[in-house]
């Protein structure tokens, strides 16, 4: 006898911890609006042939936190508009064709922390519209075999947990032509060649923690649109020269928690790079380093909260240098914990280390000088470069600087007077107290521009008495 009676509009049903053993077809028996069913941590151990024939435009189905030992291809069998499906941390312990029904609109499959010890070919060909697939668990090794993932036309990502395998090859990811994003965990002692010519648009490749010890120099052969690389956690002693090469596109490479204690000369030559992880590696410092970026290598990506035109809010990313994450010298011992860049610069003095632009060439270009932006007494021509060799020298052009900077603050002073007016003028009259506030606001900002002014007049007649000192 159907449960609901009367329930005819319900649109998302939730049991969860009610100790629902047993769940059968007539349960939900008129529900043919629903289309959110939860049923997480309920002890089910199986489930009946079409339990779900009277949730006809079910879109979300969670089973999670269950106790299910096996799913047959009639258990889920009717759920043609199915979205998203969630059977982790169940006992399932295989996949196979047998396994699942037709989804012919499923976006994402998730298996995570099941014991499911190996995937059978053939076992995804239903899920041809399926764009992301999470499958694994941290206590059961992962085997695959060749056509595992065939069918999978439309994956975008790939999740495999605790995944065990000797050598990476091509042939497991055959059948997955749009894949963008992968990710793998486990033990993956060597990468072929060419392991992964069969998703070669893949943008984010993400093999930590794989107890990776071998890449070949070919590795990333024909990975032109790779972003994101993570290699890190693995126990890598040593990369080929050239295996970065072909991977121009690539923004964000980590080599953090390996063995490396060098790198071959010029490996991220072709490399334009926002990021690049290098520490908790036990480096031999040398000037083999020099062309070495600290501005690259000592930089974090940090999660910020980006502002949107819509209700909601979405988060984005930005660059943030930290010299905490420098890499850091295990050897000559004498060089023990110190960064990378210090010793180079300090001890070892690099002729090549050129970490950024020398301060005394700098190149100001496109300040011209127009009505618009007043600037009438420190105008730099296109192009000039200031050759700062004496203290003279370095205190004149600090204070060229610094007029400019006034003159600068002078026109954003002009451009806040021009709207300050602009609002004067909509100000309806009967309020009259607030145009004064307005103005004693105004009044305070050009103070303080004369305030910077008396004090740029002050510092440009002490460089003159600087000219007379000798250098």
């Amino acid at each position: 006898m159907p449960l609901f009676i009367g329930f005819k509009k319900l649109f998302l049903l939730r049991i969860t911890n009610c100790e629902l053993h047993n769940i059968h077809w007539e349960m939900f028996d008129g529900l043919a609006k629903l289309e959110y069913l939860i049923l997480e941590k309920n002890n089910l151990r199986f489930i009946p042939a079409f339990a779900f024939y009277g949730t006809p435009n079910l879109k979300s189905l969670s089973l999670a936190h269950n106790k299910l030992l096996d799913i047959e291809i009639t258990d889920l069998a009717g759920l043609l508009q199915l979205e998203y499906l969630d059977l982790s941390f169940n006992n399932f312990s295989q996949l196979s064709e047998l396994s699942l029904p037709p989804f012919p609109n499923l976006k994402l499959a998730n298996f995570a922390n099941n014991p499911i010890s190996v995937i059978f070919p053939n076992t995804f060909e239903v899920m041809n519209t399926t764009d992301s697939l999470i499958i694994g668990s941290d206590d059961i090794p992962l085997t695959l075999i060749t056509n595992s993932f065939m069918g999978l036309n439309l994956l975008q990502k790939l999740t495999l947990h605790n995944l065990e395998l000797k050598l990476l090859k091509r042939d497991l990811f055959v059948g997955m032509p749009s894949l963008s994003e992968l990710v793998l965990t486990g033990n993956i002692t060597e990468i072929e060649y060419d392991a992964f010519l069969e998703i070669s648009k893949i943008k984010k490749l993400v093999l930590s923690n794989c107890q990776i010890k071998i890449i070949s120099m070919d590795t990333f052969m024909d990975l032109q649109k790779l972003l994101y690389l993570d290699l890190s956690n693995n126990k890598l002693e040593s990369l080929p020269p050239g295996v970065f090469d072909n991977v121009v596109s690539l923004k964000e490479l980590y080599l953090n928690g390996n063995k490396l204690t060098e790198l071959p000369s010029g490996i991220f030559a072709k490399l334009h790079a926002k990021l690049i992880r290098l520490n908790e590696n036990p480096w031999y410092c040398s000037c083999q380093m020099s062309d070495w970026k600290p501005m690259i290598v000592n930089k974090i990506k940090q999660k910020i909260l980006t502002p949107c035109e819509y209700i909601e809010s979405h988060f984005g990313f930005k660059y943030v240098y930290d010299n905490k994450i420098a890499p850091r010298c295990a050897q000559p011992s004498q060089f023990i914990n110190w960064s990378v860049f210090h010793a180079m610069r300090r001890i070892l003095k690099c002729p090549d280390y050129k970490p950024k632009l020398r301060k005394h060439l700098l190149v100001l270009q496109n300040l011209t000088h127009t009505e618009s932006t007043k600037l009438t007494s420190t105008v730099i021509p296109t192009g000039t470069i200031f050759n700062v060799t004496t203290k003279t020298e370095k205190l004149q052009f600090k204070l060229k600087m610094h007029d400019l900077e006034t003159n600068l603050l002078e026109v954003l002073l002009l451009i806040l007077y021009r709207y300050w007016q602009v609002l004067l003028a909509c100000t309806v009259l009967d309020t009259i107290k607030r145009p004064i506030i307005y103005l004693r606001s105004i009044g305070s900002l050009l103070n303080l521009k004369q305030t910077l002014n008396s004090f740029a007049r002050c510092h440009y007649n002490s460089s003159k008495n600087a000219e007379k000192a000798p250098a």
